[in-house]
């Protein structure tokens, strides 16, 4: 085959985005955290039903989040740090509870998470 150039299979998979019937209505929080020391609890699991597996917290400032998330609403995965103006993606993890406090008083975020 001596005219025939030499191709190469490759295979890229590329998952699709869900069915939108299939994707249940987002929960969305907004709010501070009035004290340094008394974290804030976002009940995902109660809130939607089922655990979280996509979503974002912003931090609106003027400090830093702590952000701890569980899988279980028990075993937390402590101090994500969030600073101001940054997003902590929640894309992909397996989501019950998250607790949010924050280095400075009156430190405001917002949450989505579906």
């Amino acid at each position: 085959m001596g005219d025939l150039p030499d191709y190469h299979g490759y295979m890229i998979s590329i998952p699709a985005p869900p069915v939108p019937e299939l994707v249940a209505n987002p929960k969305k929080y907004e709010g501070t955290v009035a004290t340094v020391g008394t974290p804030v609890t976002l009940n995902v699991h109660t809130d939607l039903g089922r655990n979280s597996g996509d979503g974002y917290i912003v931090c609106d400032g003027p400090g830093s989040l702590q952000v701890d998330l569980s899988f279980d609403g028990v075993t937390f995965e402590e101090n994500i740090t969030v600073k101001k103006d940054e997003i902590l993606d929640l894309g992909g993890l397996n989501i019950h509870t998250i607790r949010i406090d924050a280095t400075q008083s009156g430190t405001a975020y917002r949450a989505l998470v579906v």
